[in-house]
C-alpha cells in the first residue's frame, strides 16, 4: 500500500502504477522477510509512510490523518532504539515545513508526538534496564572499525545483503537519484538522509549484518525507502521509453521469481542466514548460483577490500551515480 501511494506521488498512473508496484514489491528480500519477527521490514514501511506524509503535508488534510501519520513515525524507536534517528529527521522536517507555511497545528502534532514517544520510551528503558538508552549490545551499541566499513559497503553491494543485488531495480533508483533530488528537493534530501540514517547505524552494529539472522535483514529498511527514487526512475522510463518500461518491470519479476525459487530450495535452509567469515566463497553465492562468482561479496575483511569483483562493482555503482548526476543537470536547467 505504501509503495502504491509512492508510485502515485511520483506521477505513475493506471497500468504503469500497477506494474511498478508489483516490480518493486514482489521481490525475494521482502517475501522472505514477511515471515520473520525482526522489525526491519516494518521500519522501512513506516519511514516510507513518513516520507509520503512529509511530501503531502502542504495539502489540506483532516487532523486524524496527521495524527495517524505522526503515530506511525513515532513508533519507530519502539521497534529499535537506533530508529530514533530517522524518526527525528522526518518529524523535524515535517515540523519545519509546516511551521514555515503557517500550519502551527501540524507542526505541533509532529514535534509533540515524536518527543513524547522518546520520553515514554526513555521512561520504560529506565524501568526495565536501568538506563534511558535501553539494553546494550556487547561492550557498546556502535563500533567504528574496519569491519563496520566493510558491512556498510556490503549493505549496498553484497550479493546476499546489498540493496543493489537483492533488488536490482535499485540500480534504476541510483541512476535517477540526482534527478529525483533536483526535481523534488525537500523529499529527495529527506530520502537520502533517512536512507543514510538506516544504513550507517546498522553497519556500526557490533553483530554485523544482524548476527545469525536472515541474510539481507539489515538492508531491508533502506531498501523499502529506496523504492521511492526507483519508482521515480521507472516513471521517467515509462514516459520516454514505454517498451523499455515493460521490459524492465517484466524482467524484474522473472528474476525475482528465480531468486525466490533458489532461496526456497536452498538445501536445509541454513543458506538463507548470515554466513561466518570462515565460509568458503564457493558456498557463498547461493542466490545467483554460478553468476555469484562475479558478484560482490563482503563478508571477510581479510580480502573484502581487495577482491577484484568488489572493486569493479563498487566503481560501477559510483559511475552510475555520476552519470545520473550529469544527465540530471540539463533537465534541471530546462525545467528552471
Amino acid at each position: 500500500v505504501a509503495v502504491w501511494a509512492a508510485a502515485g506521488l511520483v506521477g505513475l498512473t493506471g497500468r504503469r502504477r500497477t506494474w511498478s508496484t508489483a516490480a518493486c514489491c514482489v521481490a525475494t528480500p521482502f517475501l522472505l522477510a514477511a515471515g520473520q519477527i525482526y522489525p526491519d521490514l516494518l521500519a522501512g514501511v513506516l519511514v516510507l509512510v513518513g516520507l509520503l506524509w512529509f511530501e503531502r503535508v502542504h495539502r489540506t488534510r483532516p487532523l486524524r490523518l496527521d495524527l495517524a501519520a505522526s503515530a506511525a513515525v513515532a513508533l519507530l524507536p519502539w521497534l529499535q532504539v537506533k530508529l530514533a534517528l530517522p524518526m527525528l529527521l522526518i518529524a523535524g522536517a515535517v515540523a519545519v515545513r509546516t511551521w514555515r507555511a503557517g500550519d502551527r497545528r501540524t507542526a505541533a502534532v509532529a514535534g509533540v508526538t515524536a518527543l513524547g514517544s522518546l520520553a515514554l520510551l526513555a521512561g520504560y528503558h529506565l524501568y526495565a534496564f536501568g538506563q534511558a538508552s535501553g539494553p546494550r549490545y556487547g561492550a557498546a551499541g556502535l563500533q567504528f572499525s574496519r569491519t563496520a566499513l566493510m558491512v556498510l559497503g556490503g549493505l549496498v553491494l553484497d550479493q546476499r545483503h546489498g540493496v543493489l543485488f537483492t533488488q536490482p531495480l535499485v540500480w534504476i533508483g541510483l541512476f535517477f537519484m540526482p534527478r529525483f533530488v533536483r526535481r523534488v528537493p525537500g523529499l529527495g534530501a529527506l530520502t537520502v538522509a533517512t536512507t543514510a540514517a538506516l544504513l550507517v547505524p546498522n553497519a556500526l552494529h557490533p553483530t554485523w549484518y544482524g548476527g545469525y539472522s536472515l541474510s539481507g535483514r539489515f538492508a531491508l529498511s533502506a531498501l523499502v525507502v529506496l523504492m521511492l527514487p526507483t519508482l521515480f526512475g521507472l516513471g521517467e522510463i515509462a514516459g520516454r521509453r514505454p517498451r523499455w518500461f515493460v521490459g524492465v518491470t517484466a524482467a524484474s519479476l522473472v528474476l525475482q521469481t528465480v531468486l525466490l525459487a533458489r532461496a526456497l530450495l536452498a538445501g536445509t535452509g541454513s543458506e538463507l542466514y548470515n554466513a561466518p567469515s570462515t565460509l568458503p566463497f564457493a558456498r557463498y553465492p547461493f542466490l545467483y548460483g554460478p553468476l555469484g562468482r562475479a558478484l560482490p561479496a563482503l563478508y571477510d575483511r581479510a580480502w573484502a577490500f581487495t577482491r577484484p569483483a568488489n572493486l569493479l562493482w563498487g566503481a560501477a555503482a559510483v559511475a552510475v551515480l555520476l552519470v545520473g548526476l550529469r544527465r540530471s543537470a540539463p533537465a534541471s536547467a530546462e525545467a528552471a
